[in-house]
């Protein structure tokens, strides 16, 4: 032979994950299985959520030149943003750039100056939820999700335009 792998399950008969080699032996364990689908649910449904609730700012931020309601939105993605800084500790491999200032209101008197900064917020947004979707599509270390689960959670609270 090739001096090659026979073929043999390694000695510690631990699971790797093909891509990314973490362990994933509690997938053999079908009550832990079952916790995990279940908390993967109730994520993908929170994170449904959020998407929605993302969206629907986008189009409002997009469709409107009144100032008091793009200040609406920066308020709440000042209550948003210190989760989405530290988002990348629940989310491995997620890298955000820098946190660019959100522009205080009264300094502001284009609706397009403050819409500019909201899209860069927004967009720190977007990319915590897609890490989050695909953490959620391919769970390996079933760990990583109750810290998600606190994101989200918050997140979810958080991401409402007060009226």
């Amino acid at each position: 032979s090739g001096g090659g792998d026979d073929g043999a399950a390694p000695a510690d008969a631990r699971m790797r994950d093909a891509d990314s080699g973490e362990d994933v032996s509690w997938r053999r364990d079908a009550a832990t299985v079952a916790k995990v689908d279940k908390v993967v649910a109730g994520l993908k449904a929170l994170l449904d959520d959020v998407v929605l609730r993302l969206a629907k700012v986008k189009r409002v931020m997009e469709l409107t030149n009144d100032t008091a309601t793009l200040v609406r939105i920066a308020r709440m993605l000042k209550r948003v943003r210190p989760h989405v800084r530290v988002a990348p500790d629940a989310l491995p491999g997620l890298s955000l750039p820098p946190a660019t200032p959100l522009p205080r209101a009264s300094r502001v008197d284009k609706a397009a100056v403050l819409r500019h900064a909201l899209n860069n917020a927004l967009l720190d947004v977007t990319k915590v939820l897609a890490a989050a979707v695909a953490l959620v599509d391919d769970v390996r270390n079933p760990t990583q999700l109750p810290p998600l689960g606190r994101l989200l959670h918050h997140l979810h609270d958080d991401f409402v335009l007060d009226d």
